[in-house]
């Protein structure tokens, strides 16, 4: 936390560079992504299994019947 800021705009990373690599040792600038992405690359260097998953949870309820049944 000492060494790294959270951003929301933390600039692009160049191409072909690994994200969490220039997150970590270069801009020290991130947002909740990248400090996943840290966690889990920590974690699995010490043996502890994870994985980072993203996404959205929809619910049934919030889909509505269009006119064709759909």
């Amino acid at each position: 936390m000492e060494n790294l800021t959270y951003s929301t705009t933390p600039g692009r990373t160049p191409f072909n560079e690994d994200i969490v690599e220039t997150f970590l040792f270069e801009t020290k600038q991130g947002y909740c992504q990248h400090y996943a992405s840290a966690a889990v690359l920590m974690y699995r260097l010490f043996g502890i299994p994870c994985r980072y998953a993203t996404g959205y949870v929809v619910m049934p309820d919030d889909y509505v019947q269009n006119e064709e049944g759909r």
